[in-house]
């Protein structure tokens, strides 16, 4: 998994004057142990889990972090992520089934990538961390990428950008 300590926020943005602005993702569908977002990104939750569900509902909005508790690592590895939903204020285990369609408009892709630098649709540029180098040579064009916050105090690489296709995130920050 991510060798730093990371959350991020499972959201669509949009640029309003030159800033990024994010606006949250949210469930579209619930089914059992399913949640599919408004991307169409379908994550499931576990066993435990999911009595949890009967409280969401569609058009919630959630948050998604990395899985960081201890405990839940150890008892439910599988599940690399954590769903926060912002009306209930519950969190649940979840681990991705299936990526964003990638003709939604919620959904993000690489475009190119040159060494450091990449370009996503909607011709968002980013710089990313050369220490991360090690996973970002593997990313090519068309991977399906969602923008996360990093939440390492104090960077200057304030974005995690999570490739589904590869299952690895880097940091990143904005290309000037």
């Amino acid at each position: 998994m991510l060798s730093f300590a990371v959350f991020f926020l499972c959201c669509a943005f949009r640029i309003l004057g030159g800033e990024l602005f994010f606006d949250y993702y949210q469930i579209e569908k619930l089914e059992a142990e399913t949640i599919i977002l408004n991307d169409h990104s379908v994550w499931q939750t576990s066993l435990e889990d999911a009595l949890e569900l009967k409280n969401f509902q569609t058009g919630d909005r959630i948050i998604i972090t990395a899985n960081s508790s201890w405990y839940d690592w150890w008892a439910y590895p599988e599940y690399a992520f954590r769903l926060i939903n912002q009306r209930t204020q519950s969190s649940i285990n979840l681990k991705n089934r299936l990526g964003p369609m990638i003709d939604n408009p919620f959904s993000r892709y690489v475009v190119a990538l040159d060494q450091n630098r990449i370009t996503l649709s909607e011709n968002l540029a980013f710089q990313l961390q050369t220490e991360d180098a090690s996973f970002y040579q593997a990313w090519a064009a068309g991977d399906l990428i969602f923008i996360g916050k990093n939440a390492e105090k104090l960077t200057s690489f304030p974005w995690l950008l999570i490739n589904f296709s590869t299952n690895s995130a880097v940091r990143a920050q904005s290309a000037r």
